[in-house]
């Protein structure tokens, strides 16, 4: 049986379904940066494995040149201006307890954006 890791993923044609969603995946990183970047990483797959017609937008992923924790403020504000583009915010592993992805939620609030727990608000 084929793992869903290395399965390929079969994405649909926006032209024929419409304009996809770009969902902001915020996922802890600072506690495990290594590891966080893996679950992040399989995170965004079963996205979108699961929801065809979703982008999933991942900053762990996006901004892995920057140097954490020198560059930290330079990545969230990277982080707040990649959000401020994406349709949804969806949060995901141990988020609560992630300044960083507390911060994006506030952001979010404020922006009226859907918010919605990966695994809780989400099928997963």
């Amino acid at each position: 049986m084929t793992q869903p890791e290395t399965m390929p993923i079969h994405g649909v044609i926006p032209a024929v379904t419409g304009r996809p969603v770009l969902v902001y995946v915020a996922h802890p990183f600072a506690s495990d940066p290594e590891g966080n970047k893996a679950r992040a990483a399989e995170v965004c797959r079963r996205i979108a494995s699961e929801y065809p017609n979703v982008v999933p937008v991942c900053p762990l992923l996006a901004f892995s040149f920057l140097r954490e924790p020198v560059e930290r403020e330079l990545a969230l504000s990277f982080c707040l201006a990649l959000l401020e583009r994406c349709d949804e915010l969806w949060l995901a592993g141990e988020w609560e307890k992630s300044e960083g992805c507390w911060l994006e939620r506030r952001k979010a609030e404020h922006l009226g954006m859907p918010i919605r727990e990966f695994g809780k608000g989400c099928a997963s």
